[in-house]
């Protein structure tokens, strides 16, 4: 008997685990107008000497650096389209998704969470200011291009503890919203509907603001956005038609 005692407690601890995981939250953006107007100074006016090229004058520079993790990496988010609220769209009509996203990795971590990207911002608008979001898109996977249903952000700040949820394994945050249906490098968009199990795919950027102009912008791709940048798995959802918007030749 004693030989299955590990075996025994290896499955009692899966399942325990298991059960604990649970919906950590639940963001309804729909009916939300999202806040994403950040403050800025007015810039010094600008130098334009007599002849020559004018200096100076503009407002604001942002930086930013996108993910890149590796297929090894033990954090890692699943995302699900769980629910739509239609299973045929007209390209341009609106479309209601709801996603989750669930900790499949083997480490915690923190996802942006926040719809308010000018909440986070510091009181002086002079004080460059560094964030995180995380952008969702449902799409159609396609040859040619992919049909998505748009896409929405959420933000987080490391100044504001509050801006992120945190994920333990097997945790799940779940996101409601309101889009609008279009159409991406579909080269036969004009010829016939498309239709496919519906999935979504995520970014995460870290972006670094300034109200102050800045000689140079600079777009990084970076390898650990902040220590937050889980490879990505998805799960086909439900099956959905989007009818394309007929060219008038």
């Amino acid at each position: 008997m004693s030989v299955f005692r590990p075996a025994l407690m290896l499955t009692l601890f899966a399942i325990v685990s298991y059960s604990a995981a649970r919906e950590v939250r639940y963001i309804d953006l729909t009916g939300v107008t999202q806040r994403t107007n950040l403050r800025t100074i007015e810039p010094p006016p600008a130098k334009c000497p007599d002849g020559g090229s004018c200096v100076g004058g503009a407002r604001g520079a942002t930086r930013w650096g996108d993910c890149a993790a590796r297929f090894n990496d033990p954090q890692a988010l699943r995302t699900t389209i769980t629910w739509t609220d239609g299973t045929t769209y007209n390209e341009g009509s609106s479309a209601t998704w709801e996603v989750n996203l669930e900790n499949i990795g083997s480490v915690e971590f923190d996802v942006p969470s926040s719809p308010h990207l000018a909440d986070l911002q510091p009181n002086d608008p002079a004080e460059a200011f560094k964030y995180f979001s995380i952008g969702l898109t449902p799409y159609i996977p396609l040859t040619t291009g992919m049909a998505d249903l748009g896409h929405v952000l959420l933000y987080g700040s490391t100044q504001r503890s509050d801006s992120f949820v945190r994920l333990k394994p097997g945790d799940w945050i779940r996101v409601k919203a309101h889009t609008v249906v279009k159409l991406t490098s579909y080269s036969n968009a004009s010829v016939s509907p498309i239709e496919g199990p519906i999935r979504s795919r995520f970014w995460i950027h870290e972006v670094t603001f300034s109200s102050r102009a800045e000689k140079d912008s600079s777009i990084t791709m970076m390898s650990d956005v902040g220590g937050l940048c889980p490879r990505a798995e998805y799960i086909d959802g439900p099956t959905i038609r989007v009818e394309p918007v007929q060219k008038v030749k």
